[in-house]
């Protein structure tokens, strides 16, 4: 039986990377949903692949949404589980019904789409308390954004699509997405900064949006390559070209931290770049070296929102939840940290340090992966959690 010993982890990406210790193969994991289950998956790498991913998550992006697709079954441990071999495909991959009827009489008389955007961990966490038909219905955009659709009445009221809505009277998913996107997209609201350049701020999400959503399909001639798009919130989005790339990452890194700064988190912290007609992930860090640690900063600061987001919502769960938290050293580095109550079952999120409680020993999280080996256990949680047992006992 294969023995996955975890390496690395990427808590925003939720993914891990490790090493199949009988074969020496590394792998990277990640937990994936069915309607009935949430299933850990192991699937081989190349060293190349697991050097690069270790070095930077956001290669590893393209890799994971093809495993969740299914489209790297041949690179799994072991036969594909029962529970995916009958899973539903990917929502924007599902085919349309032909018998949907025309969509102003489903929306009926003084209703109107609109689009929203939504994350990775917002979608993740919502999912732990509400059934799989109550989620909202979603395309995928890219690295953490997702797009899907809130139908409004007079009075101003939002009703989320779900699976369930989007299929009474059997409607078409993607023609409301692509008519709803057609309404949005042929105004132009004034709640712009620099419409007529870039960077250009938008203020308005629906048209925000719209513009993602305008992406021609893969290996389409698009004027607009090199478009470069931060999702920082609902009301903050920040376009610009490659061209202005300095200038739009010092101002999408004012405005992050501005949010951050006034408890606001933030929609995503992982730009998006146009690449042959449609988004792929921007590598901020590699483009902009004199910007890393701030953009780690922001990432940190993000990430420590998202965990207290969680943590909200896991309140059953019967191991400690612990805490992420930030620390500023005497030099400005910003680093996160957990507490550990050693001898108590714990959920821990990833972090830069462990700090062990009551003996004030701070231990590097790869290095106590390390001391952990198969005592951890990857939870289906997002951002990442390992579950590590009431008997363990660090050396």
């Amino acid at each position: 039986m294969p023995r996955f010993r975890t390496t690395f982890v990427s808590p925003q990406h939720a993914f891990g990377l490790g090493v199949e210790e009988e074969s020496g193969v590394p792998f990277l994991d990640l937990v994936v949903a069915t309607d009935d289950a949430r299933l850990t998956e192991q699937y081989r790498l190349t060293q190349e692949q697991y050097d690069r991913f270790s070095a930077d998550p956001v290669q590893a992006l393209d890799f994971v949404a093809a495993c969740i697709a299914r489209r790297n079954e041949d690179l799994l441990f072991g036969p594909v589980a029962e529970e995916r071999r009958g899973a539903a495909a990917p929502l924007a991959d599902r085919p349309e019904t032909p018998k949907a009827p025309i969509i102003s009489e489903w929306l009926g008389e003084g209703r109107h789409p609109t689009l929203r955007f939504h994350s990775a961990n917002a979608i993740s966490i919502a999912s732990m308390n509400a059934d799989t038909s109550d989620m909202p219905r979603t395309a995928y955009v890219g690295g953490e954004v997702f797009i899907g659709i809130d139908v409004v009445d007079r009075d101003g009221e939002h009703e989320v699509v779900t699976e369930v809505v989007a299929q009474r009277g059997n409607l078409p998913y993607g023609a409301l997405m692509e008519e709803t996107r057609a309404r949005v997209i042929g105004y132009r609201p004034d709640a712009i900064e620099n419409p007529n350049g870039f960077p250009r701020v938008i203020a308005d999400e629906a048209y925000a949006a719209s513009l993602l959503l305008a992406a021609r399909p893969r290996g389409a001639e698009d004027p607009d390559d090199g478009l470069i798009a931060f999702v920082l919130g609902r009301d903050c989005a920040i376009l610009f070209t490659e061209r202005q790339a300095d200038e739009g990452v010092h101002l999408a890194l004012e405005r992050a931290e501005a949010l951050l700064g006034a408890g606001t988190p933030l929609l995503s912290t992982h730009p998006l770049v146009r690449r042959d007609g449609s988004w792929r992930p921007y590598d901020w860090r590699a483009a902009h070296p004199d910007a890393v640690e701030r953009i780690g900063a922001v990432e940190r600061k993000q990430l420590v929102h998202a965990y207290a987001a969680q943590a909200a919502e896991i309140r059953n769960e019967p191991a400690h939840v612990a805490d992420a938290e930030l620390r500023i050293a005497d030099d400005g580095t910003l680093t996160t940290f957990t507490t550990w109550p050693a001898g108590t079952e714990a959920v821990l999120p990833v972090v830069d340090e462990v700090v062990v409680a009551g003996t004030g020993r701070a231990i590097p999280y790869a290095e106590f992966l390390e001391h952990a080996g198969d005592a951890l256990g990857l939870t289906e949680y997002a951002p990442l959690r390992f579950r590590i047992p009431s008997d363990f006992a660090l050396v």
